[in-house]
């Protein structure tokens, strides 16, 4: 099942973003559990937010979240995916959060839908769906 998230889901998709981090970010992205709290707080209250949960056997497994947002260059409205994750033991249902993550983004006016892909895999899987590379991202401390 998959549904909105409502701010009592918050202390278990925090814990969840901070397994995702560690897998898919280990080296790269500091945890700060506050920070993830109060991005997922204004993504179920923001009206150009979006925090979806996939429940399996009572339990919460999975999450997207996703925002509009204007284009600084283009003026366009994008809808944009800020983390996706499903529990390692749960794989092969999180693509209809992704769906179901595009399907509101087009309801709000967007025309593309951006994605990150922190892995080679993921990669693969973005290509699979009809997503083109757009850019790289870098970084290195300072």
């Amino acid at each position: 099942m998959i549904r909105e998230a409502v701010p009592g889901d918050i202390p278990r998709l925090v814990a969840m973003g901070g397994r995702f981090i560690g897998i898919a970010y280990p080296t790269t992205l500091r945890d700060n559990p506050a920070a993830r709290a109060n991005t997922m707080a204004a993504a179920i209250a923001g009206e150009d937010g979006l925090l979806l949960v996939m429940e399996h056997c009572g339990q919460i497994v999975g999450m997207i979240c996703a925002f509009v947002y204007v284009h600084p260059l283009t003026a366009d409205k994008i809808g944009g995916e800020l983390f996706w994750w499903v529990e390692p033991e749960c794989r092969g249902r999180g693509l209809a959060l992704l769906r179901r993550a595009e399907a509101w983004a087009k309801t709000r006016g967007a025309i593309r839908f951006t994605s990150i892909a922190p892995s080679a895999r993921t990669a693969r899987l973005y290509r699979h769906l009809g997503y083109q590379e757009l850019e790289v991202h870098y970084q290195k401390d300072i």
